[in-house]
């Protein structure tokens, strides 16, 4: 049956409110992309290539026609964004013609936790002369725990300012917002929980994270990793697991 015009119309306008990795399995786990007015994180383990996605998900942007006037800002706090691995993305999506959009991806490098909170408090200002409709920070565990503020006393304080700038920005601004963060499991708690700490845990409406799947690994003998969701700190559906690997072509899905 051939799609309706109000069908279509339907699709099209659920795309320009979503930013699509281009899985849609993983895509899925973020109910069909980042979405735009919403705070969405992937909280990884070492080594589960976590910088990949990101860039996969900014290639994407790219070649996407609905987001063909949009810009995307990208913060950089452990100097991760590679413009080479984003071009050689690109052209083996046989899209080489959108490398002149490559000035659509904004990058700010940053280092401390005041950098991050005065990136977010002008970011309004950016926002009056330029469409921007993404925000990733990577990491953002890596300007909040700077070294200044691991010895300060107002760590928590700063972490609750740093979200409700993030809310108010994904809110008013209607921006689509990927955080990515690390995971650590304290010794009285049974799960995996951001490196932010608990505060930070309750308060990111979808959080995918990122493991190593050591079984299916030794299995297969190839490097395969495994993806999971959670809402709001609590994990859905833990059989539903989304495994990967990462190529020279990007991060694909890997079924068994």
């Amino acid at each position: 049956m051939s799609e309706s015009l109000l069908d279509a119309l339907r699709r099209l306008g659920s795309k320009q409110h979503t930013h699509s990795f281009g899985l849609p399995e993983f895509d899925q786990l973020f109910d069909n992309g980042i979405v735009c007015g919403e705070i969405s994180e992937l909280a990884s383990e070492d080594g589960c290539y976590v910088t990949d996605f990101c860039i996969q998900l900014i290639a994407h942007f790219l070649q996407d026609q609905t987001k063909s006037k949009d810009k995307l800002l990208y913060i950089d706090s452990r100097n991760t964004f590679k413009i080479d691995r984003l071009m050689e993305l690109i052209d083996d999506n046989g899209c080489a013609k959108n490398l002149d959009n490559i000035d659509r991806v904004k990058v700010k490098q940053i280092h401390t936790i005041e950098e991050l909170y005065n990136t977010l408090h002008n970011l309004p200002d950016l926002l009056k002369h330029d469409r921007v409709s993404l925000l990733i920070i990577n990491s953002i565990c890596g300007c909040i725990l700077s070294q200044e503020l691991i010895f300060a006393a107002d760590y928590s304080s700063s972490v609750e300012t740093i979200l409700h700038k993030l809310q108010k920005l994904a809110r008013q601004e209607k921006l689509a917002i990927l955080t990515v963060n690390g995971i650590v499991k304290p010794d009285s708690y049974h799960e995996l929980i951001p490196l932010l700490g608990y505060k930070w845990l309750k308060q990111i409406p979808r959080r995918v994270s990122l493991h190593r799947d050591n079984y299916v690994s030794n299995m297969v003998k190839k490097n395969i990793y495994y993806a999971k969701k959670y809402e709001l700190g609590k994990l859905i559906r833990p059989e539903d697991l989304v495994r990967y690997r990462r190529t020279e072509k990007g991060i694909e899905i890997y079924k068994l």
